[in-house]
């Protein structure tokens, strides 16, 4: 170049490539050049710097190789994707809307990932889909997104970051919720307002348009805000809570789902409310008509009566809310809301009953009305003072209307006096709305009521003309304006017959007799004295005023009930029936009354004795004990006072509020219950005696004699307490039997030889008194408790003597036998004896004990020596003609009777064998099975017998036939084996002296001379009665009869009878019946009376009680047999038995009243001798 500046251009030093666009351009470059190198992870691909013109490109450029091709290209990157746009969110997805791909872009992809997490989360997007959506999202959750576009060599370039957020669906949901309730209120709202009611009032169909207008608007403006605070919240513009709290808002305003069901209801529930009153109101002929002016100027209308509902125009707390609420005044929009307001109504419980009421009576009101002047309008209007509903009086074509008040509902008449035919009953007072009384009545079956009127002024009506019996239904009547009546409920009344109410009257007067008469009985001696006898009558009078208090409130209850026919008239028959069947009945008291009576005269009689005879009554027995002069203590102890009364117990059963059966263990006969039996009494007499005579022998002052009351089983009635020796314990006091008399085995010159009685265990000392028949005191020798004779030798001879034998027992008191006459002789007795014996061999006795008899085998033994002549005892079997075998009963009967037979079978041979069955008791009538049952040997005589431990054998009837059947079997038996067995020549009753003897037997002949002279062919007639069903018994007993008596017939009347025999079968209970026999028929005493007591029992061996204990008459002779209504009489021990002691009854009992009773011939050795030998037997028990 020559001509170097020849083209010089402008500028030229200062010209450079480098521009600012130029170096954007390479600054840009360089960013994407270190990216590449940076994402870079593959070694095969080579990044270098090189320099080479690129017109095109100028700057820089990135020129790259690819797969190892020569040619290089320019690489270009994608171009920055616009932000994904949210299009729908639900539940855990979200759809986003994103741009499309570049020509540099290979790959598109939608990265996203937890605001809190590093890692990004990608999603392949397709470049022919405009719309990506994530379905892995969680709920409450913020998330960061953006767009990546992936060219060549994976350069990635983002799209700003967007932030996001998914809503819960159930917050979605309650957004939903919310706006579909308020359009469901709103066509709620729609239908009301073509409801009957709405359409007929206004008042009605206005407040129902407001809400559906509130709601509209409210509706509008809170779906405009929900929609804005998603948008805030997606967007993460505002937190979740945001709309949480709207929504909570919402449930706080008056426009929540709550009150506004509330409102609905409660209004659905008023519009059917006054729907159905409305209907009644049309279907009863009143007419709705709110233009009243027209009416009320009418003046062909005199009455204008108006059922008014006051309430429908009261204002309504919810829409008030709602109002202010939608008000843009008020900036605090629920400042003022009221609480409930949704489930306000004026239509409350008592509303509603005032407006049935108000109904009933304006619809009787159009029933009962009969003027063509009165109008009946349906209306509304406010009136706050009568809540619900009125009836508003236009009242003589008046423009002021009042309120239509009713009569009040009278009260029921009460009944304050009923009397025979008329009734005076009390009446309520008029109230202000009535203008007319009247009271109503008529018999029960009838449909017409009779009318009375009721002056005001007057509390009481009466009427008079009703009948007695006889059912009537009443009611009182009140009258007010329009002859609106009211009546009270119908009341029934029944008039109750007179006798009844006596009937009534007599209970009651007879129990307040009672509490009299306890009172009384409390001040008695007896009663005083003992604090036992005092408490019982304490307890009756207690009881009965108990029981009359409740009586009385129930008679009085029942009577009430009656007479307003709540109950029939039989209620108060039963409950008068049920007394007599308590233990409160008449009789049952008077009963117990008598007896208690009897039972303190009794004690008061003895508690006079004891007094006069020096006791002394104290009840503080301690301060006796701890005296140290006091060496003896005797008491007469009542011992019976205490012992529990059946009727009190029933009484206090009874009135026990427990019991709820109150007559299920009523005792019978309770009333008559009392420790004091005949038995008893005697005991007690026995007692008095024993201790009246320990006061008269007693001389020492260190013994002290008290009167006492102490319960005590074993002996009832009394028993003598003794502490002996200053000792703090008590025995009972037994005085020593009463000895059997002294037996004469010798009598000589000078002396007699007796054998006497063994002691029994009370006896301390025996002693044998005797003197000349002339002398004033007696002569005592001492007996040994072991000799069992006694000798006494300073007699003088051809003298009569007198002898008894006397026990000694504790504190020296003595008991006596009966007094025997002896008559000494010159002669040598001895000798005599000795050749009677030759000629007359004695009869020997051997007894066996197999058991603890308390010496009743020794009074046994000596009571049959003292009535069989020559009888003694002997040491061995051999020597013996009869054997005696005592069995004491102690573990069971039939055990101890077989110990006992065994003995007989290794002893008896042809020796007479008795077995005596001993039964330990303190009761003289206690009855004991028939021993002879255990024993099947027809060769051995078998009897029962009572005895103590104490006192030994008891003086009691038992005992006295056993010994009888003894003696006479061992007459009747020693005839056939050549025993012979006589009875004492000489022997007397104890008791009787030689003349009163001679006298008895004086009569005896007289009587047999007047009999002898009699024909011989007199018959002896009997006749038969009947108490109950015993098929033919009477006449299976008079055959037998007549088959032993042989001048036995019999007789048609009574009184051409000479024996009645009564027959009394046991139905009910034993005592019961024979009182019934015993009463129901009067018996002549001039003829001989038995009374056969028939027990029903197809067992021939059944033990049945004894029927004399419940017969008082001595002049009767009392048997019992054992029949069966097939078979008649049984073939039985019993009713032998019975047999033969009615045939010996007769012959004795005959004898003595001159009538001759003849056996038949064939028995008649047996018969005169077992007569010869029952009269002298009989003595020494009675």
């Amino acid at each position: 170049m020559m001509k170097r500046n020849s083209k010089k251009k402008p500028n030229a030093r200062s010209q450079t490539w480098l521009t600012g666009s130029i170096w954007e351009t390479m600054k840009k470059h360089l960013k994407i050049f270190k990216d590449l190198i940076l994402s870079n992870g593959d070694q095969t691909t080579v990044f270098l710097i090189a320099s080479k013109e690129h017109t095109i490109h100028p700057g820089s450029c990135i020129l790259l190789y690819e797969n190892g091709f020569d040619e290089a290209s320019c690489f270009t990157p994608p171009s920055e994707q616009a932000c994904p746009v949210i299009e729908q969110i639900s539940g855990h997805s979200v759809v986003l809307k994103v741009s499309p791909a570049c020509p540099a872009t290979e790959e598109l992809r939608l990265l996203y990932k937890m605001k809190e997490e590093k890692d990004w989360k990608s999603q392949s997007v397709l470049q022919s889909h405009d719309t990506v959506t994530l379905t892995d999202l969680s709920p409450d959750t913020e998330y960061e997104m953006k767009y990546a576009a992936v060219g060549k060599l994976n350069y990635t370039v983002h799209s700003d970051v967007i932030h996001l957020r998914v809503i819960d669906k159930k917050l979605i949901d309650a957004k939903e919720s919310v706006l579909e309730t308020l359009s469901l209120i709103e066509n709620k709202c729609s239908e009301l307002m073509n409801h009957n009611s709405a359409v007929t009032f206004s008042a009605i169909l206005r407040k129902i348009q407001d809400m559906m207008k509130y709601c509209q608007t409210y509706k509008q403006d809170l779906h405009n805000r929900i929609k804005s605070m998603i948008q805030s919240i997606q967007a993460c513009e505002k937190d979740i809570s945001a709309l949480t709290d709207l929504l909570q808002a919402h449930e706080e305003s008056p426009f929540n789902k709550s009150d506004l069901t509330e409102w609905l209801t409660v209004k659905e529930k008023e519009l059917k409310e006054v729907d159905v009153i409305l209907q009644q109101l049309r279907d009863s002929g009143a007419e709705v008509n709110n233009n009243l002016d027209s009416f009320l100027l009418d003046t062909s209308i005199k009455n204008l009566v108006c059922y008014t509902f006051s309430s429908l125009d009261l204002p309504d707390d919810l829409l008030s809310d709602q109002e202010n609420f939608l008000n843009p005044q008020m900036m605090k929009r629920n400042s003022e809301k009221k609480p409930n307001a949704g489930s306000q109504t004026w239509l409350t419980g008592s509303i509603r009953e005032t407006m049935k009421k108000h109904l009933k009576i304006f619809t009787e009101l159009i029933l009962s009305n009969g003027d063509q002047t009165t109008v009946f309008l349906v209306t509304s209007k406010e009136h706050t003072i009568h809540p619900g509903s009125c009836i508003l009086l236009y009242e003589n074509g008046s423009d002021e209307a009042s309120c239509f008040t009713p009569p009040s509902e009278p009260a029921c008449p009460v009944i304050e006096q009923i009397s025979g035919h008329s009734v005076v009953l009390k009446v309520s007072p008029a109230c202000p709305g009535t203008e007319e009384l009247r009271l109503l009545y008529k018999m029960k079956e009838e449909k017409d009521w009779k009318s009375q009127s009721v002056l005001q002024s007057h509390d009481t009506v009466t009427l008079t003309d009703l009948s007695p019996d006889t059912e009537y239904e009443m009611k009182y009547a009140a009258m007010g304006k329009l002859k609106y009546t009211i009546h009270s409920d119908v009341i029934h009344l029944r008039v109750i017959d007179k006798k009844l109410i006596d009937a009534k009257d007599s209970v009651l007067e007879t129990l307040s007799l009672i509490e009299n008469k306890c009172s009384e009985l409390m001040e008695n001696n007896s009663a005083v004295t003992f604090s036992a006898i005092h408490r019982k009558i304490q307890d009756m009078m207690k009881y009965c005023q108990t029981y009359k208090q409740d009586l009385h409130n129930r008679i009085k209850s029942m009577i009430q009930s009656i007479q307003a026919c709540e109950k029939d008239i039989s209620a108060l028959t039963d409950l008068l029936q049920a007394h007599e069947e308590s233990p409160f009945n008449k009789s049952d008291l008077t009963e117990w009354l008598t007896v208690k009576e009897k039972e303190l005269k009794e004690v008061d009689v003895i508690l006079q004795q004891l007094r006069d005879s020096g006791a002394e009554v104290n009840n503080n027995l301690d301060s006796f004990l701890l005296d140290t002069s006091i060496k003896n203590l005797v008491c007469y102890t009542f011992s019976s006072l205490d012992l529990p009364d059946d009727l009190l117990s029933d009484q206090e059963h009874f009135l026990n509020p427990q019991m709820m059966k109150r007559n299920s263990e009523k005792k019978p006969n309770a009333g008559s219950q009392t420790w004091l039996t005949g038995s008893i009494r005697e005991t007690m007499k026995k007692h008095l005696k024993i201790f009246k005579e320990l006061i008269l022998s007693n001389g020492d002052q260190t013994t002290v004699f008290l009167i006492a009351s102490k319960e005590h089983t074993i002996h009832p009635g009394s028993c003598i307490l003794l502490y002996e020796n200053g000792s703090d314990e008590a025995s009972c006091f037994t005085p020593p039997s009463e000895p059997a008399c002294p037996v004469i085995e010798q009598i000589s010159g000078h002396s007699v030889v007796l054998k006497v009685s063994p002691a029994c265990p009370a006896t301390e000392e025996l002693r044998l008194l005797y003197k000349m028949k002339e002398e004033k005191d007696w002569k005592s020798q001492s007996v040994l408790q072991s000799h069992d004779t006694v000798t006494l030798t300073d007699l003088s001879p051809d003298t009569e003597y007198e002898m008894k034998y006397a026990a000694m027992g504790k504190l020296n008191y003595t008991v006596h036998s009966d007094v025997i006459r002896v008559t000494t002789h010159t002669t040598n007795i001895r000798e005599e004896s000795t050749r009677s014996k030759i000629f007359n061999k004695g009869v020997n006795i051997f007894s066996i004990l197999t058991g603890k008899t308390a010496n009743s085998h020794k009074h046994i033994i000596s009571t049959l020596q003292y009535r069989i002549e020559d009888m003694r005892e002997v040491g061995t079997v051999d020597e013996s003609d009869i054997i005696l075998v005592f069995c004491p009963v102690v573990s069971r009967a039939g055990t101890d009777i077989d110990q006992a037979l065994d003995i007989f079978n290794h002893n008896t041979g042809s020796k007479l064998a008795v077995l005596v069955v001993l039964h330990h008791t303190f009761d003289k009538e206690k009855m004991v099975p028939d021993s002879s049952r255990c024993v099947n040997r027809t060769d051995i005589l078998t009897v029962d017998c009572l005895f103590y431990e104490d006192t030994g054998l008891l003086k009691c009837q038992k005992n006295s036939d056993a010994v009888d059947k003894v003696v006479n079997w061992l007459r009747q038996q020693g005839r056939q084996t050549g025993v012979k067995i006589r009875l004492h020549q000489n022997f007397t009753n104890p008791g009787q002296n030689g003349d009163q003897e001679r006298e008895r037997l004086a009569k005896v002949n007289k009587r047999q001379q007047m009999a002898n002279n009699e024909p011989s062919t007199r018959k002896v007639k009997v006749f038969s009665i009947l108490a109950g069903k015993i098929k033919n018994c009477h006449k299976e007993f008079f055959d037998i009869l007549r088959n032993r008596i042989e001048n036995l017939e019999e007789a048609r009347t009574v009184d051409k009878s000479d024996i009645i025999l009564v027959f009394c079968s046991i139905v009910s209970r034993a005592g019961t019946d024979i009182d019934a026999a015993l009463k129901n028929y009067v018996y002549p005493t001039d003829k001989l009376a038995v009374l056969v007591v028939l027990h029903h029992t197809f067992d021939p061996e059944k033990t049945v009680p004894d029927s004399r204990r419940c017969v008082n008459r001595t002049d009767i002779l009392t048997v019992d047999c054992l029949f069966c209504e097939d078979t008649g009489l049984l073939k039985c021990q019993k009713n032998s038995d019975a047999y033969d002691k009615t045939v010996y009854w007769l012959i004795q009992q005959g004898a003595k009243i001159g009538i001759t009773i003849s056996p038949c011939q064939n028995k008649s050795s047996s018969f005169t001798d077992v007569f010869s030998s029952f009269l002298p037997l009989r003595g020494r028990w009675e």
